[in-house]
């Protein structure tokens, strides 16, 4: 009786696809070319509700996932303005979601930070660093120094001894890093070759 027009939502997936609490990062491990918005009803069930309005953009393959999330927060909050008149003088009609098209996403936690190039593709793993940007992030060990990759991409070869060879024959190519201990960086002077150490001391 609180909300007698009921309680619109924004999710950032193109519903049914994708509901849960990881649309954005799902559509970027999955390497989808598109994504979307959808303002829905909420309902007991999660990201069930009737459909409002949706727009559908175009993902580019270097997008990650805080460019991506800031995107489709700017053009929900267009949309909301858009439809909200409409909704509140009961002038728009909703869809129904279709359940058995529907997927779901899963929650993320530390314990998915670690990039493991013997396991998946570079391409995979390119996609990882773009998803897990921020959280959980991704993680690795380079010339013994514990980093955080936050911009990669795969290549058939290697830039420098810091890519990562990976299950399908290619690299993950690093182009950006963090150390978990910025005191290392004599260290890696001392390990590194002369361009990877100039690379090094330019990305962070």
């Amino acid at each position: 009786s609180a909300f007698p027009l009921g309680i619109l939502n924004l999710h950032p997936s193109l519903l049914p696809k994708y509901r849960g609490t990881t649309p954005i990062e799902t559509a970027l491990l999955n390497n989808d070319s598109r994504t979307g918005i959808s303002i829905m009803g909420l309902t007991k069930d999660m990201d069930a509700g009737p459909i409002y309005a949706q727009k559908t953009i175009r993902i580019d393959r270097s997008t990650s996932k805080q460019a991506l999330y800031e995107q489709l927060a700017t053009i929900g909050s267009q949309l909301l303005i858009t439809i909200l008149p409409q909704y509140l003088n009961h002038h728009i009609k909703s869809i129904s979601q279709d359940a058995s098209q529907a997927s779901f996403t899963k929650p993320l936690n530390k314990s998915d930070s670690s990039l493991n190039p013997s396991q998946y593709s570079a391409t995979e793993l390119a996609n990882q660093v773009r998803a897990y940007l921020n959280f959980p992030k991704s993680k690795t060990t380079l010339l013994g120094t514990n980093c955080t990759i936050t911009k990669a991409h795969s290549s058939n070869s290697p830039s420098t001894e810091l890519d990562l060879l990976c299950n399908d024959g290619n690299y993950l190519v690093i182009d950006q890093l963090r150390p978990d201990n910025r005191h290392c960086f004599h260290q890696w002077q001392k390990k590194s070759s002369p361009l990877t150490t100039r690379r090094f001391f330019k990305l962070v």
